[in-house]
């Protein structure tokens, strides 16, 4: 059951460049006799009433998908936008009020209760039409996606016993990307309570602000590691809704960055064998360079083979820097303050992450790659300025 439950979660949280990618279309007016292939301007702005179109099926970007179901083809780009933003507001919503209370009744109930709320939503819109229950729907969805992420994971390892490496590899090769984030959180909190079991009878309580302010680069890492989470969250999201933009086969790009989950690999070898600050900057640098080809070439010089390819190096090393961030943690903060930086970053991020479908639809759309390229930079800017303890 809990295995579905990942699993479908994909469905909607990664393909939303899709679900909302506009068909093509053909039309006619007046005393034609054959549709001919017109805009989606054409058919929002023409008033004469003889005027006629229809979605044009035989070209490979026209798909059955919420546009047509919803009636979206004249929808403002702001509320396609929404549909994202949406979710990321229930994934914030879900993050904050759940997880303490699964932590006091059980993470049984909260397990069996996403899952029905993620069916149920499903239900809804397969049965409806109606944007509002879309939009509602939708945001139980991404309640239900952090459910699953922070309880049904933990709720599953208790039960998993020695098996439980090979489930939780399992689940993060059947497409939920982000639940390898929740064992590398595990993993931290391990580390920050053998730290503070150590170090309980030789330091003195202080007060956490203090403990904020006066330990050595905390606030400077904070900082740095923000620019740094902002930038791979933004870059491993946008690509969910931009990719509907791209010139190219998109659903090659599609399958080229599914594929790129073995970043998650990548950077488990690279911060065994160097430095978890030196695989952040690996990432970032790699990143940002391969998003200058893509923002200054033209595509249409590029073979399509080695476009997807080019999208898979970008995504591989995003998941790469946006699992390394979380083992830096340990790094470069203080065992008893190491729950609130999380904290502090996770509401940065999960606040941002509301505007990344936003960015996705703006007018220009180049814009959109140069902003994740400018984060890129930045974040390994950002990189050069990680303080360890």
């Amino acid at each position: 059951m809990i295995f579905l439950h990942y699993v479908t979660a994909s469905i909607v949280t990664y393909n939303y460049g899709f679900l909302l990618l506009h068909p093509a279309y053909v039309c006619r007016e007046g005393l034609q006799s054959e549709f001919s292939s017109c805009s989606r301007e054409q058919i929002c702005h023409n008033q004469n009433p003889d005027f006629q179109w229809k979605i044009n099926f035989d070209t490979a970007t026209s798909l059955t998908n919420w546009i047509d179901r919803l009636k979206l083809q004249c929808a403002d780009s702001y509320m396609l936008g929404l549909f994202g933003s949406v979710e990321f507001l229930g994934q914030l919503a879900g993050s904050f009020v759940f997880p303490p209370m699964a932590d006091k009744f059980g993470r049984r109930i909260f397990t069996v209760a996403g899952v029905y709320v993620q069916a149920l939503s499903f239900i809804m819109m397969i049965l409806t039409r109606n944007i509002i229950v879309y939009l509602f729907s939708i945001f139980m969805l991404g309640v239900a996606y952090s459910n699953k992420n922070s309880i049904s994971y933990s709720h599953l390892m208790e039960y998993s016993g020695n098996h439980g490496s090979f489930i939780t590899g399992l689940l993060q090769q059947t497409g939920n990307l982000t639940s390898q984030l929740e064992i590398q959180l595990v993993f931290s909190r391990q580390i920050q309570n053998e730290k503070f079991k150590a170090n309980q009878n030789h330091q003195k309580q202080q007060s956490l602000l203090k403990l904020l302010l006066s330990t050595e680069n905390t606030i400077t890492n904070i900082g740095m590691i923000n620019v740094c989470r902002l930038a791979s969250c933004t870059t491993f999201y946008l690509f969910n809704f931009y990719i509907k933009y791209l010139p190219v086969n998109i659903y090659m790009i599609g399958v080229a960055m599914g594929m790129s989950c073995f970043g998650y690999l990548f950077s488990d070898v690279i911060i065994q064998r160097f430095d978890v600050i030196k695989c952040l900057k690996l990432s970032y640098g790699i990143t940002s360079s391969v998003l200058v080809i893509i923002v200054f070439i033209n595509p249409a010089l590029i073979n399509v083979y080695v476009y997807s390819f080019m999208f898979f190096i970008l995504k591989s090393f995003v998941c790469m820097s946006y699992s390394a961030i979380f083992v830096a943690h340990v790094q470069i903060f203080d065992s008893r303050i190491l729950a609130t930086t999380f904290g502090i970053c996770g509401i940065f991020s999960r606040l941002f992450a509301l505007f990344i479908p936003m960015i996705a639809e703006l007018e220009n759309k180049q814009m959109p790659l140069i902003i994740v390229m400018g984060m890129n930079i930045l974040a390994f800017g950002a990189t050069l300025f990680l303080k360890r303890l």
